[in-house]
């Protein structure tokens, strides 16, 4: 998740940079609504999201003076395979059980599209897809503590964290031993 998600991020930005930076030109990072609420069973992925979204931010006052224009893209669910092999793990189904319906519609690849094309036209700082992931960045200061607070409280919550600890979300079946391999090695070694 890092790997792609930040890293690559990062990496394919250094690459490109000085191409871009010679032509006055722009980058986009995709950053997603996870960069600024960060939900249960998504810890890797909404670490990955925000730091992409601090790379971006960092990097648009960086190259501001030099002409070089750079924004963040914000997008709730969209209606990918990957998003709807997650909708079908049982947390995942446990956990949207009570979310609001319209959080947890997915859009259409499309309008994520659209969203691109607009940011890119306008060299705009931020750009988000669909209308109200706007207002959940404006108020994250308020909506994280909320989040929090319903998840801690809410016994389906932590019904899907269960769920989701017990078959990780995001793992196809056939993966799940060389995750679980993958993690025991990633682990944060203890300072010695």
């Amino acid at each position: 998740m890092v790997e792609v998600n930040l890293l690559g991020v990062y990496r394919t930005v250094k690459a490109a940079l000085q191409h871009v930076v010679e032509r006055r030109g722009y980058v986009l990072v995709v950053a997603s609504l996870a960069a600024a609420l960060h939900g249960g069973m998504m810890a890797n992925y909404a670490m990955a999201k925000a730091g992409a979204e601090a790379f971006a931010n960092s990097l648009r006052q960086e190259l501001a003076p030099q002409g070089t224009a750079v924004g963040c893209a914000y997008f709730g669910f969209i209606d990918t395979d990957m998003v709807r092999d997650a909708y079908d793990h049982p947390a995942s189904q446990r956990a949207r059980r009570d979310a609001p319906k319209w959080a947890a519609r997915p859009i259409p690849v499309s309008a994520a599209g659209a969203a691109i094309v607009s940011a890119v036209e306008g060299r705009r700082a931020r750009v988000w897809a669909p209308r109200w992931v706007g207002a959940a960045l404006a108020l994250r200061g308020i909506m994280m503590p909320l989040l929090e607070r319903r998840q801690m409280r809410d016994a389906g919550s932590a019904e899907a964290l269960k769920l989701a600890a017990d078959q990780p979300v995001g793992v196809p079946e056939r993966g799940r031993q060389s995750a679980a391999a993958d993690s025991a090695q990633e682990s944060i070694p203890s300072s010695r």
